[in-house]
C-alpha cells in the first residue's frame, strides 16, 4: 500500500495531478512553467530554437534559392522598354458650325478606358504587326523569340503580349512602351503602336462618317421618291378637278361669290322697289286714283309734261270760257287740245304702268336667276373646299417631305464637305527612343526576391518539417503538448563513458551538467507538491533516455545537500546503475524479496559521502510478483526509515508496466526525455497511464541536449530579472558558453533559496 504519510494531509485538489499542476504553476520564479500555464503557445525562442536545430536545411534552401536568382541573373537576356507618351484629345466634332454624325469625344472616364481598351486591343496588335512587315522588319523583330512561324498572327500575339499601356492618373496622357532585346526595335514598335492607334482611330472616323453618309444619302433618295409620288398625288388632283390651282380657284370662287351676293342684294332691292310700285299702281287702279299722284308716275319725264301740259290747258280752258262760250272756236279748240292731251296722259300712263309691271317682272326674273346662281356658286365652293381638304393634306405633306429631302441634301453635301476636316483623337507627345540601359531584369529587386525567397523558403522547409516531426524538443513540447512542467534540462555530454556520466556531480568537470542538478534539485526543494516528497520514482518512456543517469546524479546532488541518500535500481529487466557505478555487491532487490536477505546486506553504503545504492540483484523473469510482494513494501518502509531521500529508478514506461506496481508507494515521480528522440504522441499516451495513478508527477527533464539549446534554456527560462534584482542591473561581461550557464545556474539556485527563506519568515 502507499505510505500514509505522502499525500494524505495535502487537499483534495492536490492529490491529483491538476492540482499538483496548479501548485506547481503558483511558483513562478522565470522558470517557463508559470509562463506556459499563462499562455499555453509557443514563444518566439521556440521557433528560434527550431531554427537553431535545422539552421543547416535554412542555409541549404536560402543557397538554392539564392544562387538560382543569381544564374537567373547571369543567364537572362536584357530586355529594353522604349516609351513613347501619348494625349488622347478631347475631340471636338464641331466643323463650320455643323456637328459630325460621326462623334469621338472624349468626355468621360468611361470614354477614356474606351480609348485605352483601343490602345490594349489584338485589333492594333495586328495592323503593327501588318506595318513590320510592310517594312521588311519581320526578321529583325523575331530574332530573339526563335520563332519559325512568320505569320502576322504570331508576330501579333509576341507584340499582344510584350506591350505595355498605362494612363497618366488625373490626365489623358497614356504611356505606351514596348519590352524587345533590341532597343531600336522596342522603340519603333512603340512608336508604331502609337501611330497606328492614331491612323486606327482617323480610319475609324472616315470609315463611319463615310457609312454614315452613304446611309444619310438612301435616307434621302428614298425621301426624294416620297416628295416625287406626293407631288404626281397632286397633280392628278388638279387634273381630275380640273384646276392649276385649287388655292386660286378658291379665291376665285370667293370673290365671284361675293359678286354674286352683291348681284343678290341689288336684285332684292329692285325687286322689293318694284314690287311695292306695282302693288301701288294696283291699289290705284282698283280705288280709281290718280296714278300721277304716284311719285314715281308723275317723275316719268312724259307723264310730268304731259301733266304741265294737262293743267295749262285746263288753265287756258278756264281762262276762255270767262271770255268765249263752249262752241267758239277758240273754246272748240282749246277743249280739243286738252282732250288730246288727256289722251296722251292716259296713253302715257298706260306706257307708264306696263312699264312697272315689266319692271316688276324683271327684277323678279332677275331675282330668281341671281339667287340660283348664288346657290350653284355656294354649292361649288362647298364642293371645293371639300376638295381642298384632300388637296391641303397632299400639299402639306408635300412641304414637310420637301423640307426634309432638302435638309437631308443640305446635310448631306455638309458631310462629304466635312471628310476631309477630319482631325486626329491623339496626338503624339514623346515619341519613343532607344533606351540605354535594360529594364528587364531588375536586378537589384531579383536578388532581393531571391534573398527573401530564399530566406521565406529556409524557414518554411524548415517549419514544415518541425511541423511534421512529433518528437519532443522544446518546452513547449514538454509543457504544452506532453503536459508536464520542465524541470530542467541537461546538457549532452559526448566524451564521457557511462561510468564517468554516473557520477558527474561528483567529478565536477561538467560544470553546465552539475548546475543543471542544482536549479532541478532548488525547484523540487521550493515546490509544495515534490518539497516534502521522500520516495521519488524516476522513468522515461524508452529505454536509453538517460533515466539511470539522471537517478544517479540526482542523488549525489541531494547528498551534497546533507541529505541521507538511497538509490534503488527497480530496473530489474536490465539494470545499469551497479555497473555505471562499479559496485562490488552484487546483492540486491532480488535477494531481499526471494532470498530473505536484510537490508545491511543488500545496501552499497557509503559509494559517496550520504549516497547508498541498492542495486537490481540480478535480472528478475517476473518483476511483477517482486513488486507487488510484502517485502519490496518493506524494503521501502525500512529504507525510508533510514534515509531522507530514496530514489527510484524504474523501467522505461513504454516498453513494459513495472512502473505501475511501484506508483502505490512512491510520493512523485520525474519523468526524463532524451532531446529530438521520444515523439510527443507517444509520451502523452504513455504519460495519461501515469496520471490515473492520481501520484504526482513533479515535471519532466529533457536530457542530452546540446550545449548551444541548453544556452537557449537558460536564457528563456532565467531572465533578465535576475540580473536587475541581484546585481544592480549590471550583466555579466561575455564569457565562454560554459561560464554563462554555470555563473547563471548558481544565481539562480541563490535566488531562489533566497525567496524561500523570504517565505518562511513571512509564514
Amino acid at each position: 500500500m502507499k505510505d500514509n504519510h505522502s499525500n494524505k494531509n495535502e487537499p483534495e485538489d492536490q492529490k491529483s495531478y491538476g492540482g499538483y499542476y496548479n501548485g506547481y504553476g503558483s511558483y513562478s520564479y522565470g522558470y517557463g512553467s508559470g509562463a506556459y500555464e499563462e499562455n499555453n503557445q509557443r514563444n518566439i525562442k521556440d521557433y528560434l530554437l527550431i531554427l537553431r536545430e535545422r539552421v543547416w536545411l535554412l542555409v541549404f534552401v536560402f543557397a538554392i534559392i539564392f544562387l538560382g536568382s543569381i544564374i537567373y541573373l547571369i543567364k537572362a537576356t536584357p530586355i529594353y522598354e522604349a516609351e513613347a507618351m501619348l494625349q488622347i484629345l478631347r475631340d471636338d466634332t464641331t466643323v463650320l458650325g455643323v456637328r459630325s454624325v460621326e462623334s469621338n469625344e472624349v468626355r468621360t472616364s468611361e470614354d477614356l478606358n474606351t480609348q485605352i481598351k483601343v490602345l490594349e486591343s489584338s485589333t492594333l496588335a495586328k495592323a503593327v504587326a501588318d506595318r513590320l512587315q510592310k517594312e521588311n522588319l519581320t526578321d529583325v523583330f523575331l530574332a530573339p523569340y526563335s520563332v519559325s512561324n512568320k505569320s502576322k498572327e504570331a508576330i501579333a500575339e509576341i507584340l499582344f503580349h510584350n506591350r505595355k499601356i498605362v494612363p497618366e492618373r488625373s490626365s489623358l496622357m497614356i504611356m505606351l512602351a514596348y519590352n524587345h532585346p533590341d532597343p531600336e526595335i522596342a522603340a519603333k514598335v512603340a512608336n508604331m503602336f502609337a501611330e497606328e492607334y492614331i491612323n486606327y482611330n482617323m480610319t475609324l472616323n472616315i470609315d463611319g462618317s463615310m457609312k454614315a453618309i452613304f446611309d444619310l444619302k438612301e435616307r434621302a433618295k428614298e425621301q426624294q421618291k416620297v416628295v416625287e409620288n406626293i407631288e404626281t398625288q397632286m397633280a392628278e388632283y388638279r387634273e381630275k378637278y380640273g384646276t392649276v390651282s385649287l388655292e386660286q380657284q378658291a379665291d376665285i370662287d370667293h370673290q365671284e361669290l361675293t359678286e354674286i351676293n352683291k348681284t343678290v342684294t341689288d336684285a332684292r332691292r329692285d325687286f322689293d322697289i318694284a314690287q311695292s310700285r306695282k302693288n301701288l299702281v294696283d291699289q290705284y287702279i282698283k280705288s280709281g286714283g290718280k296714278l300721277w299722284d304716284l311719285s314715281f308716275i308723275n317723275s316719268i319725264p312724259q307723264v310730268e309734261q304731259l301733266l304741265s301740259d294737262l293743267a295749262t290747258k285746263n288753265i287756258e280752258i278756264s281762262s276762255l270760257e270767262k271770255r268765249y262760250g263752249a262752241k267758239h272756236p277758240k273754246m272748240i279748240e282749246a277743249t280739243r287740245a286738252k282732250e288730246q292731251t288727256e289722251i296722251e296722259l292716259k296713253s302715257a300712263l298706260d306706257s307708264s304702268i306696263n312699264k312697272v309691271y315689266a319692271n316688276y317682272d324683271h327684277a323678279r326674273d332677275f331675282l330668281i336667276q341671281s339667287e340660283k346662281r348664288l346657290a350653284q356658286k355656294e354649292k361649288g365652293i362647298i364642293n371645293l373646299s371639300k376638295i381642298k381638304v384632300e388637296y391641303s393634306t397632299l400639299s402639306r405633306d408635300f412641304e414637310v417631305n420637301q423640307g426634309l429631302y432638302q435638309s437631308m441634301v443640305l446635310r448631306l453635301n455638309t458631310e462629304m464637305a466635312q471628310i476631309d476636316l477630319k482631325k486626329p483623337s491623339a496626338r503624339i507627345i514623346d515619341f519613343a527612343v532607344a533606351p540605354g540601359h535594360p529594364a528587364k531584369p531588375k536586378k537589384v529587386i531579383i536578388l532581393a526576391l531571391g534573398l527573401m525567397g530564399g530566406i521565406a523558403s529556409g524557414l518554411g522547409a524548415v517549419f514544415a518539417i518541425a511541423f511534421f516531426d512529433d518528437r519532443i524538443k522544446t518546452a513547449f513540447d514538454i509543457e504544452s503538448v506532453v503536459g508536464l512542467p520542465l524541470l530542467g534540462v541537461i546538457p549532452r555530454m559526448a566524451n564521457l563513458n557511462t561510468q564517468e556520466k554516473a557520477k558527474t556531480v561528483v567529478k565536477g568537470t561538467e560544470k553546465t551538467v552539475l548546475e543543471s542538478f542544482r536549479a532541478i534539485d532548488s525547484l523540487l526543494r521550493l515546490n509544495k507538491a515534490s518539497k516534502p516528497a521522500r520516495v521519488i520514482t524516476v522513468t522515461s518512456t524508452l529505454p536509453s533516455e538517460g533515466k539511470s543517469f539522471f537517478t544517479t546524479n540526482l542523488g549525489l546532488t541531494f547528498a551534497a545537500n546533507d541529505e541521507k541518500v538511497l538509490i534503488i535500481d527497480a530496473d530489474l529487466r536490465m539494470p545499469s546503475i551497479g555497473s555505471s557505478l562499479q559496485l562490488d555487491k552484487k546483492k540486491g532487490i532480488l535477494q531481499y524479496c526471494e532470498e530473505g536477505a536484510t537490508l545491511d546486506d543488500i545496501v552499497n553504503k557509503n559509494v559517496y559521502s550520504n549516497f547508498d545504492v541498492i542495486t537490481a540483484g540480478g535480472k528478475a523473469t517476473n518483476p511483477t510478483q517482486i513488486f507487488l510482494s510484502p517485502r519490496f513494501q518493506q524494503l521501502l518502509e525500512e529504507a525510508k526509515s533510514r534515509y531522507s531521500k530514496i530514489i527510484i529508478d524504474t523501467p522505461p514506461l513504454g516498453v513494459v508496466s513495472d512502473i505501475m506496481n511501484i506508483l502505490p508507494y512512491t510520493d512523485g515521480l520525474i519523468f526524463v526525455v532524451k532531446f529530438n528522440s521520444v515523439k510527443r504522441k507517444t509520451a502523452k499516451a504513455h504519460l495519461s497511464r501515469l496520471l490515473e495513478s492520481n501520484v504526482p508527477v513533479f515535471g519532466a527533464v529533457i536530457n542530452q541536449i546540446s550545449l548551444d539549446i541548453v544556452n537557449y534554456y537558460y536564457s528563456n527560462y532565467y531572465d533578465k530579472t535576475y540580473y536587475d534584482y541581484y546585481n544592480n542591473g549590471e550583466l555579466p561581461e561575455k564569457k565562454s558558453n560554459l561560464d554563462k550557464a554555470t555563473k547563471l545556474a548558481t544565481r539562480v539556485k541563490s535566488a531562489l533559496s533566497k525567496k524561500k527563506n523570504k517565505e518562511k519568515t513571512l509564514v
